[in-house]
């Protein structure tokens, strides 16, 4: 049996996975004749258990609705009596968290500063903007098979606190400072903190705040509890596990002032990004196979791209 149109627009294709934040679906945008991610979010409810008006979602939405080379584009955002939906540009490729799973290895110098660089030129851009992600995590950072690089979900985290009392908790464990857990002031250094974290792992393989606990994982972060990347991975400089862990500051005050400042220490530890992009390409196009080579080389013709669309996602 089909399957109800969602918004009177898009026909789903396939689920894509769910997260801590909702459910994405891959659909066909009826209108456009594109293929489109969706993501499904609940709407938070106000003190009275009731949805939020839509009138409270204008930050989230401002945030999600950035447009830059290396941000996932949102196509669309609308709301019904309970959920949000964001409909986003579909991301041929593999997250950072599936390349990292996928392989067992931590990524190289290079590949590591093609994401640096990405990822700092979105977070500066939001940043000039007023937005911040909040929720920066390997899931989040995408790579398509040519290696370019782009940062999701921005606005998720805002959403999720859109009722106005949360104060920016809505992220996830090992990539929130503590100042976020703790619902405190928010500013660029929040996001410096999760950067700094999302490198680390990169560069080793582990996130450094992994404990057997929620509650083991806090502690590390409360007391920046944080072993020097080197002692995973030995060729990895002690100048850069210095930048690594400054960044890693509990206290706000001692980290970089924002990413341009925590790139500029950074940059000069690292590899070169353009080998890096390629580096990258290769990996995420032998993860990605030889089916998602086909279809990105077929014409795009409306009814061809449906076909190709159902044979895809059935495969």
């Amino acid at each position: 049996m089909e399957q109800p149109l969602i918004l009177d627009r898009y026909r789903p294709l396939a689920d894509l996975g769910s997260g801590g934040h909702g459910d994405v679906v891959l659909a066909f945008d009826t209108k456009m004749a594109r293929r489109v991610a969706i993501k499904r979010l609940p709407l938070p409810l106000d003190r009275m258990g009731r949805p939020l008006a839509k009138a409270g979602l204008a930050e989230a939405r401002t945030a999600a609705m950035l447009n830059h080379p290396s941000i996932v584009t949102v196509h669309e955002w609308d709301t019904d009596s309970d959920e949000a939906f964001i409909v986003m540009e579909a991301i041929e490729g593999s997250s950072l968290a599936d390349i990292l799973d996928d392989t067992g290895e931590p990524l190289t110098l290079d590949e590591t500063a093609a994401v640096v660089d990405a990822v700092v030129s979105a977070l500066t851009y939001a940043h000039d903007n007023g937005v911040l992600h909040l929720d920066l995590k390997p899931g989040n950072v995408l790579v398509n098979p040519d290696g370019r690089v782009k940062v999701a979900d921005f606005g998720v985290s805002a959403l999720t606190d859109a009722s106005g009392y949360a104060h920016g908790t809505a992220g996830t464990i090992g990539y929130m400072p503590p100042e976020q857990l703790r619902g405190q002031a928010l500013d660029e250094r929040t996001d410096v903190w999760a950067l700094a974290a999302l490198v680390y792992e990169l560069l080793t393989g582990a996130n450094p705040f992994d404990a057997d606990t929620v509650e083991g994982s806090l502690f590390k972060i409360e007391v920046a509890e944080v072993p020097a990347p080197s002692e995973f991975q030995p060729g990895l400089s002690a100048a850069l596990d210095d930048v690594l862990l400054a960044a890693l500051a509990p206290d706000a005050a001692e980290r970089h002032p924002d990413v341009i400042a925590f790139r500029a220490a950074l940059s000069r530890h690292l590899g070169d990004s353009d080998a890096g992009r390629s580096s990258l390409a290769d990996v995420v196009g032998s993860l990605v196979g030889e089916d998602a080579d086909e279809f990105a080389r077929e014409p795009l013709t409306p009814l061809g791209l449906w076909d190709r669309l159902a044979r895809f996602s059935s495969a």
